[in-house]
């Protein structure tokens, strides 16, 4: 029997996987890691649930074509509940702002921050205001319908992709006068990004069109795989994937070790740097993912220290915050910053008055990654060193939180490779720059047929709705085929 063979069970091979079973094609999916996921995961310590991937879901109020595709493939039922944060806390220069997530609230925040940038501000809220208004594309038009509901009812979206997509952050605040409000700016987005993401996140999260699943990422994957599966579909987990076989211009197979799986198609959903160099033996080159992996910037190395405390402290939903001195997170990684995070509005993520939280910082994927492969205890000892450090400097805003930690668990830039390959550990692949962003990144490779590329490295910025909708085109795609 002709099957698929579908590389990473994250959110975009589910999704194609789904897709294809749906229309009668079979497929099986090879996953590395023990579970289904990827990088859109979550994990449970001892009755806590940590989140490690959703911050919130762009395109999930009622009525988007986003919502309808998440609906399609299980990510989101018809009755999922969102949770939409009505303000963002920042910390800068030992001043705490929390700014409202609603147009009128932010605009009036910022009048009040900077009244001398007024016009400025106002203009700024109303592109804000506008993406709230507006629906969504999820992708560039396919067709005469969706061209049409581009042109018509995502006719701002549109606009401010056009308009704005060129510029950058940094290029974009040099119209601003304060210099103080540019430091907030930057801290909601980063100065090298394209300003389309600013407005994007700002006016999905104000239009009550991008918030936070309950359940979250474990709830996500699980009716995704629990679908594919009742779909006839088959997950091999703990298989990683060494070699696509390619035989008269052709994929035909591909290998683990030693071992080799027949198939009439090969969806590649998993990490680009892997794909290329050792899947294929770096003997078919892609020449623009080539270049960008050598040219364009990534999302930057994470580091989770997640904490499962025996009772709930005043911790905001998402905030990011100043230590009160910079700590080393390997390699003279010095952060002065973090992010911390609580899941305290689920009641699924901790037991009955407990409290699950997260904290994000930067670290360096190539430390971490040798130390680990060198010294495991070495590694291990200096995971709970960094971890130490940040529960000390919990302590200093939350008094009584060090004695609270029931459950502790800490990932590192190489828990991202050891579990889902990432090259650099880059969770979300290149950032949303805009060079980037205009790069024409085709899903095939010149000279190899029935191979096909998808999911958030074919897509700069990524994020759950192009790994998603990369899926689902990419089996559109091989079902016009069959």
């Amino acid at each position: 029997m002709e099957k698929v063979l579908i590389i990473g069970a994250g959110l975009t091979g589910l999704s194609a996987g789904i897709a294809l079973q749906k229309k009668g094609i079979n497929t099986e999916i090879f996953e590395m890691a023990p579970w289904p996921g990827g990088v859109c995961t979550a994990w449970v310590r001892n009755g806590y649930t940590f989140d490690g991937c959703i911050h919130w879901m762009v395109g999930t109020r009622e009525g988007e074509l986003m919502r309808k595709m998440y609906e399609e493939v299980h990510a989101l039922r018809e009755d999922s509940i969102i949770y939409h944060l009505d303000s963002i806390t920042l910390e800068i220069d030992n001043e705490t702002y929390v700014i409202p997530l609603d147009v009128v609230g932010f605009k009036d925040f910022f009048l009040d921050f900077a009244p001398e940038d007024s016009i400025e501000i106002v203009a700024f809220c109303k592109e804000v205001e506008k993406i709230s208004k507006s629906k969504l594309i999820p992708g560039s038009p396919q067709n005469i319908k969706e061209f049409f509901y581009a042109i018509t009812k995502g006719r701002n979206f549109l606009r401010t992709v056009v308009k704005y997509v060129d510029i950058t952050v940094s290029e974009y605040c040099e119209r601003f006068s304060n210099k103080e409000l540019v430091k907030i700016i930057y801290h909601l987005m980063g100065p090298s990004m394209s300003v389309f993401a600013l407005f994007m996140m700002l006016g999905t999260r104000m239009g009550k069109n991008g918030g936070f699943p309950m359940g979250g990422a474990l709830t996500m994957i699980k009716n995704m795989h629990e679908y594919y599966l009742s779909l006839g579909g088959k997950t091999s987990f703990n298989t990683k994937i060494d070699e696509i076989v390619i035989e008269n211009g052709r994929a035909k197979a591909i290998k683990s070790n030693e071992k080799e799986y027949l198939g009439s198609y090969v969806i590649v959903a998993c990490d680009i740097h892997y794909t290329l160099k050792n899947m294929l033996k770096d003997k078919y080159p892609h020449p623009v993912l080539n270049l960008m992996l050598e040219e364009m910037p990534l999302f930057e190395p994470l580091m989770l220290i997640s904490l499962g405390l025996d009772k709930k402290y005043p911790i905001p939903y998402s905030a990011i915050c100043s230590m009160t001195k910079p700590i080393d997170t390997g390699g003279m990684n010095k952060t002065s910053q973090y992010q911390i995070r609580t899941f305290d509005f689920d009641s699924s993520f901790a037991p009955k008055g407990c409290s699950s939280v997260l904290v994000t910082l930067s670290a360096n994927f190539n430390y971490w990654q040798n130390l680990r492969e060198t010294d495991y205890q070495t590694y291990k000892n200096e995971k709970e060193l960094v971890a130490k450090k940040i529960i000390d400097e919990l302590e200093t805003r939350y008094k009584g939180i060090k004695e609270s930690v029931k459950v502790k668990d800490i990932a590192t830039p190489s828990t991202y490779f050891r579990l889902n390959n990432l090259y650099m550990g880059s969770y979300e692949g290149f950032l949303p720059v805009p060079k980037a962003l205009k790069m024409k990144i085709k899903k095939q490779i010149i000279g190899v047929k029935n191979l096909y590329l998808a999911g958030q490295w074919i897509t700069p910025g990524g994020g759950i709705p192009p790994a998603i909708l990369d899926g689902l085109r990419t089996a559109k795609t091989i079902i016009k085929k069959y």
